[in-house]
C-alpha cells in the first residue's frame, strides 16, 4: 500500500510544465541538500522514487508541516497522515529503493559498454519495435535474471496482444537467444513464471496469429519443456552433455536413437534437421557465414597487444604533454 502510494506520487510529481517542475526539482534539491539534482534534475526512474520517499518521509516526520502539505498538494494525498507504523515502513521502502537504483544503475552501465554504439531505449510502445524490412534486437546483457525475464515478458505480451487485437498488422518472429535464460525448466522467481506463461501461449497460439517463435539454447534440458515441445521443427547442433542429449531425445518425437548417438560426433556447422519442415531427419553441414557481424572474434593474444601498445601510447603521449 505505501509503495504503491509512492509510485503514484512520483507520477503525479514529473509534471511536462516546465515551469511547475523547475520549482518541483528545487523544492526537491533542497529538502534533500542535493547538489546533483540541482544540477542534473531527475527523470522518471527508480532514482526519483528513491528521492520522493526519503523526502516524503522526512517531511512527515517534520514537526513543520509545511513540506508535508507541499507535497500533498503536489503528488501524495494523505502524506501527513501516515502513523508511525507507516512512517517507518516508508523508510524501509526508501533504502531498498535507492539499493534497487544503484544495482539498476550498475546493470544500464554494463549494458551500454556491450550494446552497439547506436542502440537506443525501449520505446513505451513496444509494437515499435516491428517494422517492415527492419529487425530490432534487444540487448539485455548486463541484467540480472529477473530483469531480463521481466523485460522479456513485457515485449513479448505486448507483441502478442497487438497481433491477437489486430493493433499490429504486420507478423513478428520471436528470436530468442539463449533461450533457457527467458523460458527455463523450473521457475525459481515470479519473474520467471510470467515469461515462461507468454512462451508457452506464443508458443501454442502464436501461428494462429502469425506470431512465430524461434528458440535457440547450448543447454535444452534447462529448458522449458512445454515450450520445447510445441515447437514444430529443430535444428540440432553438436551436443556433448548427456543430460542434453536425454532430454532432447524425450521432447523431440521424430528424433530417432540412432539419430541421438550422432550428435556427440557431429562436426562444426554439421545439424540434425528433424521436424515438420522436413520429411525425415536429416544430416546437413551448414555454410559458414560471410561475416561473424560487428563483435567477430579476433585472436586474443593480437588484440592483447594491441590493448597494451594503445595504453602505452596514452601514457607516453600524458609524459609528453601532448593531447
Amino acid at each position: 500500500l505505501i509503495f504503491g502510494d509512492l509510485c503514484n506520487a512520483a507520477k503525479d510529481f514529473y509534471t511536462a510544465d516546465k515551469g511547475e517542475m523547475h520549482e518541483r526539482v528545487a523544492w526537491l534539491a533542497n529538502r534533500l541538500d542535493r547538489d546533483d539534482l540541482r544540477k542534473y534534475g531527475v527523470r522518471p526512474d527508480m532514482w526519483l522514487l528513491a528521492n520522493l520517499a526519503e523526502a516524503g518521509h522526512a517531511s512527515a516526520r517534520d514537526a513543520n508541516p509545511g513540506d508535508a502539505q507541499r507535497l500533498e498538494a503536489w503528488c501524495w494525498a494523505g502524506l501527513s497522515d501516515y502513523s508511525q507504523p507507516q512512517l517507518r515502513t516508508l523508510e524501509a521502502i526508501k533504502w531498498r529503493t535507492y539499493r534497487t537504483a544503484s544495482v539498476l544503475r550498475r546493470m544500464e552501465q554494463t549494458n551500454r559498454k556491450i550494446a552497439t554504439t547506436n542502440a537506443q531505449p525501449l520505446p513505451t510502445d513496444k509494437t515499435e519495435l516491428v517494422k517492415y524490412g527492419r529487425v530490432s534486437v534487444i540487448a539485455l546483457a548486463g541484467y540480472t535474471g529477473d530483469f531480463q525475464a521481466t523485460i522479456y515478458s513485457l515485449i513479448a505480451d505486448a507483441i502478442f496482444g497487438a497481433r491477437v487485437s489486430d493493433n499490429l498488422k504486420l507478423p513478428v518472429l520471436l528470436v530468442l537467444e539463449e533461450a533457457h535464460n527467458f523460458a527455463p525448466g523450473k521457475a525459481t522467481t515470479a519473474a520467471e513464471e510470467r515469461a515462461i506463461a507468454v512462451t508457452r501461449q506464443i508458443a501454442q497460439e502464436g501461428r494462429k496469429f502469425q506470431v512465430g517463435l524461434l528458440m535457440i539454447s547450448q543447454r535444452p534440458n534447462r529448458l522449458d519443456e512445454t515450450a520445447l515441445s510445441m515447437c514444430n521443427s529443430y535444428v540440432i547442433m553438436k551436443m556433448i552433455n548427456p543430460a542434453d542429449q536425454n532430454f532432447v531425445r524425450r521432447v523431440v518425437e521424430s528424433l530417432g536413437e540412432d539419430d541421438v548417438r550422432m550428435l556427440t560426433n557431429l562436426d562444426k556447422g554439421e545439424a540434425i534437421l528433424t521436424g515438420e519442415f522436413i520429411s525425415f531427419p536429416v544430416l546437413v553441414k551448414v555454410k559458414p557465414p560471410a561475416s561473424r557481424g560487428e563483435r567477430e572474434e579476433e585472436d586474443a593474444f593480437v588484440a592483447l597487444d594491441q590493448m597494451k601498445t594503445a595504453a602505452d601510447e596514452v601514457v607516453k603521449a600524458a609524459r609528453s604533454g601532448k593531447p
